[in-house]
């Protein structure tokens, strides 16, 4: 089946290439924002137990689907925010993670600075895009490029490039 077959490469093995910049096997916590369908942010808590994963998406029916999904998969460490982000950055005391993903949320200059917010020390944004992002180079005030991978997803001709940058030094 055609079908599966671009399910599996172009969802689930997408999502597995953010593995190529951060470690496995370490604690740490994740907010995957606008998860819409688990993805990156269910695969990769599915894929390395010490993962902490938080989703956020504020539309509730995907919420719903989502917390069915992480119970069938009898995933302990997954927690939900149906919210914006926007209500999540104006909180008094907003959420810090590791890392923070998405990867069909934009990836503007504006929306990392925002998403900066929500970063630990030594805390690093996780930007995944495709081919036209090869040559776009970001300024960033409050965050530099630590880490980047390129290539192809396996078993396809579909490019990646998944891109982290940490806070600033001070």
């Amino acid at each position: 089946m055609k079908g599966m077959r671009e399910i599996a490469l172009f969802h689930f093995l997408d999502s597995l290439t953010v593995f190529k910049v951060v470690p496995r096997g370490t604690s740490l916590t994740l907010l995957d924002v606008g998860s819409g369908g688990g993805f990156p942010g269910v695969v990769l808590a599915e894929a390395d137990p010490a993962i902490s994963l938080t989703v956020l998406d504020r539309n509730p029916r995907k919420i719903v689907f989502l917390k069915h999904l992480v119970a069938s998969l009898n995933l302990k460490s997954v927690r939900f925010l149906n919210q914006s982000l926007g209500s999540v950055l104006q909180s008094p005391r907003p959420p810090v993670y590791d890392y923070v993903v998405s990867r069909a949320f934009s990836s503007d200059a504006g929306t990392l600075q925002s998403l900066a917010l929500l970063l630990g020390s030594g805390g690093g944004m996780i930007c995944m895009g495709g081919p036209s992002a090869k040559n776009a180079a970001l300024t960033l005030n409050t965050l530099e490029q630590a880490d980047r991978w390129e290539g192809r997803i396996p078993f396809s001709d579909r490019e990646r490039i998944v891109t982290v940058y940490r806070k600033r030094a001070s």
